[in-house]
């Protein structure tokens, strides 16, 4: 096995080396472009040898920073600020979920946020929740409430009829501030009815969040897979 050696001034080298398995066809070339390419671009083939600079797509504006996925009766959804680059890094959060379904029929979701005396229950919670059945105004509660009308958990085998999905935005973490909440959820009502909510809210309260608590008001999580992003600004 052959390798390509530069050898620097100063006595050390740098290698360019085949792969450890042989190429897949008989001989593999690639063409360098004739040109440097602009800062941060990346290298990119044309799949036929080719090579030219290119923007990387990927810029990482919603950075994955932690998945919990759920196959059985859970209490509740936490992330904190364990979670490296979570809650101490970004200015916005975003959770997405879906396909998931509580153990109990007729209830609502609910979340919590901690701080540094840990999970923050005081009636300090404010939710505007928007359905076409009529607006939600919750004032004074322990918690924030993402839904208007009941969640329900209807299902026939392995056909499921009513779950939930949506998106929470997140902001606000830092000292001083008063921790906000944005975003909407769908599900299917305990009539089998597709419902769309809109929702936003915040906690009064100014000590740094550390953490969120997502949970149901009864029954348990069955399914459902829950992800937190930071987003880069």
């Amino acid at each position: 096995m052959s390798s390509l050696k530069l050898k620097h001034s100063g006595g050390n080298a740098v290698s360019l080396n085949p792969p450890t398995s042989a190429p897949t066809s008989s001989e593999v070339a690639f063409k360098l472009p004739n040109a440097d390419g602009s800062a941060n671009q990346l290298l990119k083939t044309d799949g036929s040898g080719n090579l030219g600079w290119a923007t990387d797509g990927n810029d990482n504006t919603w950075v994955k920073l932690s998945t919990t996925t759920i196959t059985s009766d859970t209490a509740n959804v936490t992330f904190t600020d364990s979670i490296t680059g979570a809650f101490d890094t970004y200015n916005l959060y975003v959770v997405v979920f879906n396909e998931t379904r509580f153990s109990a029929d007729d209830s609502n979701l609910y979340m919590r946020i901690f701080d540094s005396n840990g999970e923050y229950t005081s009636t300090e919670y404010s939710t505007r929740t928007l359905d076409s059945g009529g607006d939600g105004n919750e004032t004074g509660l322990g918690y924030y409430r993402m839904n208007r009308e009941a969640i329900g958990n209807n299902s026939s085998g392995s056909d499921i009829y009513e779950d939930v999905s949506g998106l929470i935005y997140l902001t606000n973490f830092k000292v001083n501030r008063r921790h906000q909440i944005q975003g909407s959820i769908s599900f299917g009502d305990t009539g089998s009815n597709k419902r769309f909510n809109p929702f936003g809210g915040g906690v009064n309260v100014n000590t740094a969040t550390t953490g969120i608590k997502i949970y149901p008001q009864n029954g348990q999580i069955n399914t459902g897979k829950f992800t937190l992003y930071g987003v880069a600004q």
